[in-house]
């Protein structure tokens, strides 16, 4: 499993980038393939990278989207890809046996969340923040 961390300054002081790295050296352990990291304004995100599947070599988190104002890091394994895959329209230079969440396109709502699930289709650990809520008030 990779490693995620965050940082959300409730006094809306900017996100300390050390302090974010700190926290990513720790988890080190977790994710030896890599580590990545964004911050703006009061929140940070950062992620330690584990390959455990071909696709996750490809993989670079946290996703940004195109227009910046979303942003996801998340551990996830998908038991049903397959099933999912067939049912999601995958980009177009990406065959769907392997559709990706990072293969391209928007990632999740950036809204100062964090979700641990367990269900049929898998184990999923994340967190997303979105601009609009934590500029909103």
């Amino acid at each position: 499993m990779s490693g995620i961390a965050g940082v959300l300054r409730l006094d809306g002081a900017p996100a300390d980038r050390a302090d974010l790295d700190r926290m990513l050296e720790r988890l080190a352990h977790r994710g030896p393939d890599g580590a990545g990291a964004w911050h703006d304004g009061p929140v940070g995100l950062g992620h330690r990278m584990l390959h455990t599947t071909p696709e996750s070599l490809r993989e670079r988190q946290p996703l940004v989207s195109a227009s910046a104002d979303l942003v996801l890091t998340a551990d996830a394994r998908l038991d049903n890809r397959d099933e999912l895959c067939s049912l999601l329209p995958a980009p177009s230079p990406t065959p769907p046996s392997s559709c990706s969440p990072t293969s391209g396109g928007e990632s999740a709502p950036r809204s100062t969340c964090s979700a641990t699930s367990r269900s049929r289709s898998g184990t999923n650990v994340g967190t997303c923040c979105s601009a609009r809520v934590i500029t909103s008030g």
